[in-house]
C-alpha cells in the first residue's frame, strides 16, 4: 500500500474523537485492524464494505479525525504511534510487512485450496444463502482451483510454506512469552488478527500451523 503523502499530526489517543473503520467481518487485514483498535480500546465506528464515493475500493480504510488511511500494514503504520507513543521499531516493521505482504497470502491460498475449506468460510460468513448458496457447489471447486496461485501472485516475493512463518514468527520471541515480550504488542495482534477468521471457520490448516510451528 501507498504511505500517507502527509503524515498524521502528533496526536495522542486522546485526540482520536471520529474513527470509522471500513471492513469486512471475515477479511484477514480487517481483523488484524480491528484487533488492534479493541486491544487499545479505541472508540470506532463500524462500516461493513468498502468507503463509498471514493476511489480507493478495497478494505480495510480508517478514517482518523477526517483523515483517511488505506490499507492494513500502512494503517497499523501510522496509528501505533498514536496508541503507545512510539513509532515501529526495525524488529516490528520488518514481521508488518511479513505478515501482511507474505505470510496472509499464503494462508489464504492454503486455505482455499480446497474446496471444502472454502464451503466453511462461505458458511462462517454467512454468504451461503440466495443465489451463491445455490451455486456454492459448483463454485466451490473452481475457487479452490483458482484462488491459491491468484493469491500468491500478490506477493512481490516467493512464499514459504505457512508453517515457516509461524515458527520463525515463534522463534522472534526470543523466549519471551509474547512477540512483544512480556504483554502483546501490535505484531501479535495483526498475526492473531490474520488467523483469527480462519480459526473461526475451522479451517484445520489453520490450527495445525500453528500447532507445528511452536
Amino acid at each position: 500500500g501507498e504511505d500517507l503523502r502527509e503524515p498524521l499530526p502528533n496526536w495522542t489517543k486522546d485526540d482520536l474523537k471520529d474513527v470509522t473503520l471500513y471492513h469486512q467481518m471475515f477479511s484477514p487485514p480487517s481483523c488484524n485492524i480491528r484487533a488492534l483498535l479493541l486491544y487499545y480500546g479505541v472508540d470506532f465506528k463500524s462500516h461493513e464494505g468498502v468507503k463509498p464515493n471514493q476511489p480507493y475500493k478495497k478494505i480495510p480504510v480508517i478514517d482518523i479525525n477526517g483523515r483517511q488511511i488505506n490499507d492494513s500494514s500502512i494503517i497499523l503504520k501510522n496509528i501505533l504511534p498514536i496508541l503507545t507513543g512510539g513509532p515501529l521499531n526495525e524488529r516490528q516493521s520488518k514481521w508488518n510487512t511479513i505478515i501482511a505482504q507474505q505470510m496472509m497470502w499464503e494462508l489464504e491460498a492454503s486455505a482455499f485450496s480446497t474446496s471444502d475449506n472454502l464451503k466453511k468460510f462461505v458458511n462462517m460468513a454467512g454468504a451461503d444463502k440466495g443465489m451463491l448458496g445455490f451455486f456454492l457447489p459448483v463454485l466451490a471447486p473452481l475457487g479452490a482451483w483458482f484462488a491459491p496461485s491468484s493469491l500468491r501472485k500478490k506477493s512481490t516475493v516467493p512464499l514459504k510454506p505457512l508453517v515457516e512463518y509461524c515458527s520463525s514468527f515463534k522463534e522472534a520471541f526470543d523466549g519471551k512469552e509474547f512477540f512483544g515480550g512480556a504483554e502483546p504488542d501490535a505484531i501479535d495482534l495483526a498475526f492473531f488478527g490474520v488467523f483469527s477468521p480462519f480459526i473461526a471457520a475451522r479451517i484445520s490448516l489453520a490450527h495445525q500451523a500453528i500447532a507445528e510451528g511452536g
